[in-house]
């Protein structure tokens, strides 16, 4: 079952289903071309077409940005741990247990990201996303599952 909008048309909002919306927002009218004479029915179909895929492409570089600070994110750990370990404080194990739990989540979601940026190709062997995502998912269950990890960093919380 397809989920309907919520577009904001005029003051109110209307609930419209996917193709309702492109259809809204894609059709030329009589009126949008009596507003410019000079141009024809297919360049303002145009134009609302490039301004559909502006709108994609601020999504898509949303997600790059959020895949990028996720990266950034486990790389900071990675060196705050070398850092530790060099002064001589070695990790607890629930600091360890938080850094694998928010790693394999991290990993997970951007992989599965990724695919989704990749389209049905996502899922194809040949592309090397469709085997990373595989790989991230299986970060979350060796060497622990996420449930255990949870419970090692609870227990050092209340003791």
């Amino acid at each position: 079952m397809e989920r309907p909008l919520m577009v904001n048309c005029g003051r109110r909002f209307e609930e419209m289903s996917g193709p309702d919306w492109l259809q809204r927002h894609t059709a030329v009218s009589e009126e949008d071309f009596a507003k410019d004479t000079s141009r024809n029915r297919f360049a303002i179909l145009l134009s609302r077409t490039n301004h559909l895929s502006y709108h994609l492409g601020q999504l898509i570089q949303l997600k790059l940005a959020k895949m990028e600070v996720a990266r950034l994110n486990i790389e900071n750990l990675v060196f705050r741990v070398l850092e530790s370990s060099q002064a001589g404080k070695p990790m607890s194990l629930s600091e360890a247990s938080a850094m694998k739990l928010y790693a394999a989540g991290a990993a997970t979601e951007v992989a599965l990201e990724a695919v989704q940026l990749f389209g049905g190709n996502g899922y194809m062997a040949e592309y090397e996303v469709e085997q990373l995502a595989r790989d991230a998912k299986v970060l979350q269950i060796y060497a622990g599952t996420d449930e255990i990890q949870v419970g090692q960093i609870a227990r050092a919380l209340l003791a």
